[in-house]
């Protein structure tokens, strides 16, 4: 016959009962995303459901999510993808901030389907941040280790790094300059 329990009546959990190594272990297992964690603003369920056992896995697992796993936080709407990351930060216990170590930030039409590709070196300039998000220069400033990689949709469809743009800026600058040479050298001679 099966017995009903009360919220109030103590369960057998013998997860609480392993070596802390062995359940921290646990923990990242089933912690860790394969592509890595996916924020969104509008989401309503939390990724870290072990929360919701006991106080004693709420307090053991708080954070551990975004230790384990490089996040991804895009915008699909007119919101800009910075200000969805302002967002996700300001609601983020201060604590598990030092958690954060990879964060790619993404502006998309439309929601993606399964983890990016980010090349390591699509990271932008001091002087290009300043310019373009304060806030997230003042970031990047306050968490050096946080790597913060923001991606625009056009690179995404064209699968360019910033590298391969760079790459393409120094031919097109060295064609602009030998066309301009060809044609003072072609003035000069007419």
């Amino acid at each position: 016959m099966a017995t009903i329990s009360s919220p109030n009546t103590p369960q057998y959990f013998p997860l609480l009962e392993l070596p802390r190594e062995l359940q921290d272990l646990i923990y990242e297992y089933a912690l860790a995303e394969p592509g890595g964690l996916l924020i969104d603003y509008r989401a309503i369920e939390d990724d870290n459901q072990l929360k919701y056992t006991c106080r004693q896995l709420s307090a053991e697992t708080r954070g551990l999510g975004l230790k384990v796993n490089e996040i991804y936080i895009h915008s699909t709407d007119s919101r800009p993808v910075i200000d969805t990351f302002a967002l996700f930060i300001s609601i983020c216990f201060k604590r598990c901030r030092r958690y954060l170590r990879r964060i790619a930030l993404y502006q998309r039409s439309k929601s993606p389907h399964g983890p990016i590709d980010f090349p390591d070196h699509a990271t932008l300039t001091p002087e290009i941040l300043e310019l373009s998000s304060p806030w997230l220069l003042g970031f990047c400033v306050r968490h050096p280790h946080c790597k913060v990689i923001l991606c625009p949709e056009f690179l995404i469809k064209l699968n360019h790094s910033l590298q391969d743009l760079g790459d393409l800026v120094v031919v097109v600058s060295r064609l602009i300059w030998w066309v301009a040479l060809t044609r003072e050298c072609l003035n000069a001679a007419g």
